[in-house]
């Protein structure tokens, strides 16, 4: 595979690198950037379009990415000489995402300050309830810039035509984006969110059939 044109996998929100790093052992090809710093007017493409300039040139390539990196490399696909999108534990579009998150949508309307303020009071409310490794995680994540970027723009997301082949692997048992409001082409019986992790051969494999599909 080293003549392969390049594989360029995202990570998930709160997450790098690392978390591809059986990806990385298995395609000498695979690109994963950095996120790149965010404004705080940036929509899911204007962010997908500086994530963009920092990999080009590049040339044809497939694109891909794990949960809200999926989402991203959905609009990233618009900005490069894609031949596919390859979405692992993610979703095609805002339709797919569960009730607990689209009734959270209208937040997503409110300016920046206020909707940090508004999930800060809604945290709290449930904080007596949560273990102590998930309240540091939500403490944590609460208090990243990113993260509350992320996550209020993802709500304000409207979706996109990538205009490239879409293939979609999934694990059955995923909390984060139900399996039953998805579309996968291959569902993996057991798996959870972190498919990419956990089943790393299956999703490796997938990746390959989908590269050879593609001709990349």
């Amino acid at each position: 595979m080293t003549d392969a044109k390049p594989l360029i996998l995202l990570p998930g929100m709160m997450a790098d690198h690392r978390l591809l790093a059986a990806q990385q052992s298995a395609f000498p090809n695979l690109v994963v950037p950095h996120w790149p710093a965010h404004h705080s007017s940036d929509t899911l493409a204007t962010f997908a379009e500086r994530i963009a300039e920092t990999i080009r040139p590049i040339g044809q390539c497939a694109v891909g990415g794990v949960s809200f990196g999926g989402i991203v490399a959905l609009e990233l696909a618009r900005h490069l000489d894609s031949s596919g999108c390859i979405l692992i534990s993610s979703i095609r579009s805002p339709r797919e995402m569960p009730f607990r998150f689209r009734i959270l949508r209208p937040i997503g309307l409110l300016p920046q300050p206020a909707f940090n303020a508004l999930a800060s009071s809604a945290t709290g409310l449930f904080s007596s309830s949560m273990g102590r490794g998930a309240k540091r995680r939500s403490d944590k994540m609460l208090t990243s810039p990113f993260f509350s970027w992320a996550a209020r723009t993802t709500l304000r997301w409207k979706g996109c035509d990538p205009g490239v082949p879409i293939a979609q692997n999934h694990g059955e048992a995923d909390r984060t984006f139900p399996v039953e409001r998805t579309r996968p082409d291959h569902v993996v019986s057991g798996a959870g969110h972190m498919l990419v992790a956990t089943h790393s051969v299956v999703v490796n494999e997938f990746i390959r059939r989908f590269q050879a599909s593609c001709d990349l």
